[in-house]
């Protein structure tokens, strides 16, 4: 004979999704979809849904256009050569275009004309040197592989 059961284990049902946690869940869902109804949302995408054909057409003919070509090629290249640039180098770069920028606007409201010896003695500025000598740099790279 089998010998008798000693303890119980209850087992709670498993409730559905919706009706658990919180009761207002499917609540929300119906006020959700009745927004969408009023705004007319909906029905845009009934719509569009039902014109799709019509509008894959539309989206491969404007993709095909030859100057979208180019700009999703050019796009592709520059993808290529930002990830082919050092980003600690690239970020030197960016800062310093960005002090560039900032003197350069600074000088030009000066409006003060320079002479030969002030772009000599210019040349000589630290600063000036080491940018001539990276521009020098890049165009000797840029050179190599034109």
């Amino acid at each position: 004979m089998a010998a008798p059961i000693q303890k119980v284990i209850r087992q709670e049902p498993v409730k559905n999704p919706l009706e658990s946690g919180s009761p207002s869940a499917s609540e929300e869902l119906q006020l959700l979809v009745e927004e969408l109804h009023q705004s007319g949302v909906l029905e845009a995408a009934r719509s569009m849904l039902g014109a799709k054909d019509s509008i894959a057409k539309i989206l491969v003919e404007q993709l095909l256009r030859k100057d979208v070509l180019t700009l999703i090629n050019n796009l592709m290249a520059a993808g290529t050569v930002l990830t082919k640039l050092d980003p600690a180098q690239l970020e030197r770069l960016t800062e310093g275009l960005s002090a560039g920028v900032t003197e350069a606007h600074q000088t030009i409201e000066a409006n003060q004309s320079i002479s030969i010896m002030g772009l000599l003695k210019t040349l000589q500025d630290p600063d000036v040197n080491r940018a001539l000598q990276f521009a020098i740099g890049f165009l000797r790279g840029l050179g190599k592989t034109i």
